[in-house]
């Protein structure tokens, strides 16, 4: 429908690893990535990970938390 068209060509230029804000794209948070383009949401990395720079592309960049404790 006309609808989804528009969403989808608001959201065409967000990138892996961004996401739509309803406004413009931004950066997915430290904690998140987003491995797809055109995306709304970014995906939590599971609980005690998370990354160590925003705009993360894949489940790869979680780090276990632990791994930052001296």
């Amino acid at each position: 429908n006309v609808f989804n068209a528009m969403i989808y060509s608001l959201t065409a230029d967000c990138s892996a690893g961004q996401r739509w804000n309803g406004t413009q794209c931004e950066d997915c948070p430290i904690g998140t990535f987003q491995s797809l383009p055109y995306e709304d949401q970014c995906i939590a990395c599971r609980g005690g990970w998370t990354t160590i720079a925003t705009a993360s592309t894949s489940q790869e960049h979680c780090l276990r938390m632990s791994f930052f404790i001296n």
